[in-house]
Formats: C-alpha cells, structure tokens, sequence
C-alpha cells in the first residue's frame, strides 16, 4: 500500500493522463528493448528511451519499464527466428530466447540502468524523474498464439537472476519486477511453479500478475492461493494488466453508461484485497466492447491519431477519473464489504477519509453523518445531508464536510454547500504557444436556471504555472443570465519558447452570498518545440522505408539528402484533413493524405495543419477559430487572399532579439512588410539538424538547443554543403 496506485499501459494520450491525474505508465512493449538500443554490440543510441522517458517525466509519469533482452546480433548464430505470426511487436525482432552472450547483455543492462537512475553519474541529460522499476520480459510462459519469451523455466530463471543482480549492482535502490504472470492457467502456473522451485522469489522485489476479461475480483483469490503455495505470498502484489469482458464479469451485455461502475468496483475490491497497485490497459482498450475504454477511438486513424481535445469521451472516463481524484492516493484500506452487490470500502487519504460506497442493501457507516461531499461516477460533486444519502449500484465516494470550498481535490467537480445552486465547473486544457496568446474557456453551470441573474465572482491563482508568465491573471464578477442554466469565462494563457512541462493553474468561482466555492484547474500543454524523431521522418516519406532505410540511418538520410530535397520531417494525415475540409468531403481518408499532400497539396499550397495556419494569420487566431474553422477559412478565403500557411513565430524572435524587445504583436506582418527585405532570418528546425547532426542525436529540443547554447557556441543554422536560398 501507498500512494499513487493506479496508472495505465501504454497511454495513447498524456494530455488525458494529466487530466485524470494519475502516475503510473507501462509502456508495452516500451523502447526498452536490447535490439533497438544497441543494433550492434558496443555501439549504443539512446534516442528512442531517451525521448520516451523525456516525455514520461514532463507529464510526471513513474514509469514500469519492460527490458526486452533480445538483440539479433546476439542470437542469430544460435537461435532460428519466431514465426511472425505469433510475435507481439515487430520492432522487437523474432528473436525472443534468452541471452547468448551474457557478458554483453549484462553491459548493456548496467549502461541502460546507470542511464536513468538519477544518481547523476552518466545520467541521460535532464533526467529530472529516475526509472526505479524494472520488469523483465512478459508472460513467459505464454506462446501458442503470442510469444513474448522463447524458453524453458529454467532459462528464464537464469535470466532472471542475472538482471536481478546486474541490475542492482547498479541501482541498488532499483525495483526490479519478474515478467507479469498471465493469469491462473494451468500451463502457467506450472511454469512460475518452475521458477520458484529454482530460488526465483528471491531475484524479485514484487509480483505482477495479468486479469484479462475477468472475473469480478480480477483473478485475486486464484493467484493469492498459488502465489501462497509457492512461498512467496509475502511478497508486494500489482496487477499490471487489467482489461475487461461482459462474460468474464457473467453478463450477456454491458451498455456504455455502466462499464465506469465495473472499473471501479473491480479496482475497489481489489485495492481493498491488498492488490498495491493497478494498471488498466489503455486508455482505448484492446478491440472488443467500445464502452469499457475511456475514450472512444473505434473510428481513429491508428497511423493518424486524432489530438485528445477531439477524441469522445466514454463515460468510463469520467468514472475513472472520479476514483483516481478520490483515492489514488490511499495510504490505508479498511473494507466492510466488497462484492459486486455491495461496497463500504474506507480510504485514508492526505484529503481525509474516503469511502467508496454502493448497493441498495449497504449499511452506511455510522461515522458518516452530517454534512458530506457525495462524489458520483459523472465527477460531479454535490454538498448534502448524510441523513439524505442513497445508495444505489453505482458507487460513489463520500467525504464528510464540504470539499473543495478550502483546496482544491483536483478532480474538476470540486463542490462546497450553501443554496447557489452552483454545481460544477469544468476543468480544461490549451495547448501553449510560442509566442501569441492563446484562449481557454471555463463553463460554470448551475443546478437550475434563474428567475434573475446569477452573479459568480472569480479568482485566478497559481499552480505550476504563474501569473504574468504563463497566463495572465484574473479576477472579477461573471453573469449567468436568467433563464440559462450556466455562464462562461474565457482567459488568455501567454505563448513562449521555453522546454517545459505541463503546467496548471486554478480558478475558483464563489457565489454571490460567498457561500460555495467551485473549482477549475485549467492545464497549459506544452508544445516542446521540434525534437527530432527517426520514425516521424520516415512515417513521412515511407519510399525512404522501401529503399532501406532504417531509424539508425535516417538521420544520415536526412543531412546527406532529405534537406537539400525539402522533404517532410513529419506528417499529420488528421491534422492535414482538417485543416483541407474539402479533402475529407471528398472522401480523402487520413491513411491517403500523404500521397495527396506529395502529389497534389504541395502544389496547390495546402496547409499542413490549422495550427501553423493561426499561428502564421494571428488575426484568425484572435477569433478563436478551431481548426475545422480555419481549414474552411483557407479554403474558402485565405488562398484567394495570399495568406501565408506557416510561419514560426518563436524562430523568427530568436533570431531578432529586438523585434522581441520592440513589443512587436503581428510578427507575420512585419516579416511581410520590413523583415524580408531587411535580409531576416527565420529559424529552420530541419536545417539547424542537418547542420549540427550531434543536436538531433542527443534527442534534445533543437529550439531549447540554439537559445540555451548554440548561439553562444557559434552554431551554424545551416549546413554549409547545403545552403537554401533566403536562409542562413
């Protein structure tokens, strides 16, 4: 038990994460993997893992990494490939049998350990959030229609051993975590039997084990009778896989609005059972019942994901998110029942006391009197009368007094008492510019319209973001009109260039009598800049994947050709859709967009995504235009007007300091008017790589780079070989 106990595999999306508020992610299968880190023995690139943890840390995620010890080099002189039809992830290789040179593998285990402790000793550069836990492999003894590892009990006991022992000889404060146990089956639990009866306890500091479908209690009492019978029934317990089934929980069907309370009751009863941490699939479950993954992502370009601001939510998401604000962080457990019929499950908390309650024929337990804080599976949180309580199927959390009128949970729900009739208010993100300000809208609603005008007073204040800085402060007195049931605050989050993570800041919104306080926490996503990424490139010019080349060799690609052949460094095929409505009308499908781009869009100036339309057209920005908005904008008047499709902002003030300090608002028309002619420059993220090869090795923000050093370094913005006309 402890704080911070649930997260997610692979999140599609940190933006939702952040939202929900949890801290745990398993990459699956994760960057981790031998063959991409070291493709040939001694000669190691850091990029992938290094960008994955860089990613992972900005949005404050611990992360379970998955070692992969696989590597071709190492087994293709003694081991016959896999068959590709029952090997999970491709990028892993179809070599999946233990180490052939444990010697080499041991070196690389040390070197990738060393790289993200945080002991400050050949540390990846701005490491800030250590990777303490580490899994080996994953289910071994799965491999009739899936293979993750190719090899006896007894070989995987060797393996075992060896990480262990490498891997704390290096991090001796590491977590080191045996490959997830893929549920009760037989076969595998005579394979695990294996392990242990060969010492195996002993090289783990915890055991994971996998619920796929069901049932009701996530396999707990199953593997907790094994695990005992193996004698290591002491040790921690996670279940680090946790997906859903109508059947497996013994229902014909389950509709949409009802899979928030089986994620829930399941994740309570399990937490109360003694389970310490809890990891649900995805965010977007495997295929299969739409309803119990959060988001709905059944009509997603899987090569074009959309941005998380336009995905539906499933009302899962909302159910989840009400348990993580309530109770991730519980530092103790007390159940009075927990069946799927009936919970009374207690939390401490650092909020206080959490109870996690549902069932008609549940008692309600005699310490909740009062006044209390009823938060349901919508996240709504209402003040009432314990005495008023009634419980139903659908749990919900209970806190006695009001919450949120002092702090805030965080959950975006956040309600005190009082007769206002204010509800909720809605929590919200924006996306950070680089330069202009950008506008994010509050929505404040009230229980019931108003014979008269409702007045809400507001108070900005700051969280990890500050005032003046990153958005600009605010206070006052809003209206909801009579007759509507809720009003809207919109406020200005200013743009810069700095590498950053998310940040947050609050608005609480009182009612006229200063009785109940709601509060919203607004998040600024940041928009890091241009990091280089091997695999954007060739996603974007996939004749590169047909001749050969690989992400070891893409970058070379890029310096020797792609710049002086302006080829694309990434491509958006959603964002390129929207922002050309007339090309989704025309039945374009997001997976055909590139091709379009290459053979006609190009030609025709089209834009690549609304984001560099409103950044290079800040009057449109101004409007508050969405991006289908602007797209329809080019088509049906921009490109009849001339505007411009892109312009960077931040690269053009990096470059001419004084226009920053001059207070120049339209940077777009001044480079129009005075800055072409004056001989300016404008920043070029694909050049500044291709003239300094070491920036995008290093997987470091090339904007961040050329502020923080290379201009005091002399940098070149171009390759000298290949010099471009107008820059440089």
């Amino acid at each position: 038990m402890g704080t911070n106990s649930l997260g997610f595999m692979h999140p599609q999306y940190y933006d939702a994460i952040a939202d929900i508020g949890t801290s745990w992610e398993r990459p699956h299968p994760g960057p981790f993997y031998w063959n991409g880190l070291e493709p040939s023995q001694g000669s190691r690139n850091w990029t992938a893992s290094d960008t994955y943890v860089q990613n992972a840390q900005t949005f404050g995620q611990n992360l379970q990494a998955t070692v992969w010890p696989y590597a071709e080099w190492d087994q293709s002189g003694t081991h016959s490939p896999a068959a590709s039809s029952i090997i999970f992830a491709d990028e892993l290789g179809l070599y999946r049998h233990a180490p052939v040179n444990t010697t080499a593998y041991a070196e690389f285990l040390t070197a990738l350990v060393e790289r993200y402790d945080g002991d400050g000793v050949d540390d990846m550069a701005g490491l800030t959030q250590p990777v303490k836990y580490w899994e080996i492999s994953n289910e071994p003894a799965v491999g009739s229609d899936i293979l993750f590892f190719d090899g006896t009990a007894q070989e995987y006991f060797d393996l075992l051993k060896l990480s262990y022992e490498t891997i704390k000889a290096a991090d001796p404060d590491a977590i080191v975590v045996p490959a997830g146990l893929a549920g009760p089956q037989a076969e595998v639990q005579a394979f695990w039997s294996d392990v242990f009866a060969l010492g195996g306890g002993q090289y783990m500091d915890v055991i994971t084990f996998h619920s796929i479908g069901g049932p009701y209690d996530l396999h707990w009492a199953d593997m907790n009778t094994f695990l005992t019978a193996q004698g290591v029934g002491d040790k921690p317990r996670w279940i680090t896989e946790i997906e859903l089934s109508s059947p497996g929980l013994g229902q014909a069907s389950i509709v949409d609005a009802d899979w928030g309370k089986w994620i829930v009751k399941t994740h309570v009863n399990a937490l109360a059972n003694g389970a310490e941490r809890l990891l649900y699939v995805g965010l977007d479950a495997a295929p299969g019942e739409a309803g119990k993954n959060l988001l709905d992502l059944s009509n997603a370009d899987r090569a074009n994901m959309p941005a998380f601001a336009d995905v539906p939510r499933n009302p899962a998401y909302n159910a989840y998110k009400a348990m993580a604000g309530k109770i991730d962080d519980f530092t103790a457990v007390t159940a009075t029942a927990s069946t799927e019929a009936s919970g009374s499950v207690k939390f401490t908390t650092s909020g206080g006391d959490v109870y996690a309650l549902w069932g008609s024929g549940t008692a309600i337990p005699a310490e909740i009197s009062g006044t209390i804080t009823v938060t349901d599976l919508t996240n709504t949180a209402t003040v009432i009368d314990a005495a008023t309580l009634t419980l139903t199927d659908s749990p919900v959390f209970v806190q006695i007094g009001e919450q949120g009128t002092d702090s805030d949970s965080g959950s975006g729900s956040d309600s005190g008492g009082g007769s206002s009739g204010l509800v909720t208010v809605a929590d919200a993100s924006v996306t950070e510019g680089d330069s202009l300000a950008r506008s994010v809208t509050l929505t404040v609603t009230l229980a019931s319209a108003q014979a008269s005008d409702t007045a809400v007073t507001y108070q900005t204040a700051d969280g990890t973001a500050a005032a003046g800085s990153d958005y600009t402060a605010a206070a006052g007195t809003m209206t909801i009109a009579a007759g509507e049931t809720s009003g809207t605050l919109t406020l200005s989050v200013l743009g810069d260039i700095a590498v950053e993570a998310n940040e947050t800041f609050t608005v609480a919104f009182t009612d006229a009598g200063g009785v109940q306080t709601v509060k919203a926490t607004v998040t600024i996503a940041e928009n890091d800049g241009f990091i280089w990424s091997a695999s954007d490139y060739l996603a974007a010019n996939p004749d590169l994947i047909t001749a050969g080349i690989t992400t070891e060799t893409a970058l070379d690609h890029y310096v020797t050709f792609g710049y002086s052949e302006s080829r694309l460094l990434s491509f958006d095929g959603s964002a390129y859709l929207v922002a050309n409505p007339d090309l989704g009308a025309a039945g374009l499908a997001a997976n055909d967009a590139l091709t379009h781009y290459k053979t006609f869009g190009a030609n025709e100036n089209r834009i690549l995504s609304a984001e560099a339309y409103l950044n290079a057209n800040p009057d449109l920005l101004a409007l508050n235009f969405t991006d289908a908005q602007a797209g329809e904008h080019y088509v049906a008047f921009g490109k009849n007007e001339g505007r411009v499709t892109g312009f960077d902002s931040a690269g053009y003030l990096m470059l001419n300091t004084d226009l920053a300090s001059l207070g120049i608002a339209d940077l777009v028309s001044h480079w129009q008017s005075f800055g072409q002619a004056e001989g300016r420059r404008i920043f070029d993220p694909g050049a500044y790589i291709a003239a300094n090869k070491d920036v995008a090795t290093a997987g470091v923000d090339v904007y961040y780079h050329y502020v923080a050093s290379g201009q005091g370094e002399g940098r070149s913005l171009t390759p000298s070989s290949l010099a471009v006309e107008g820059l440089g």
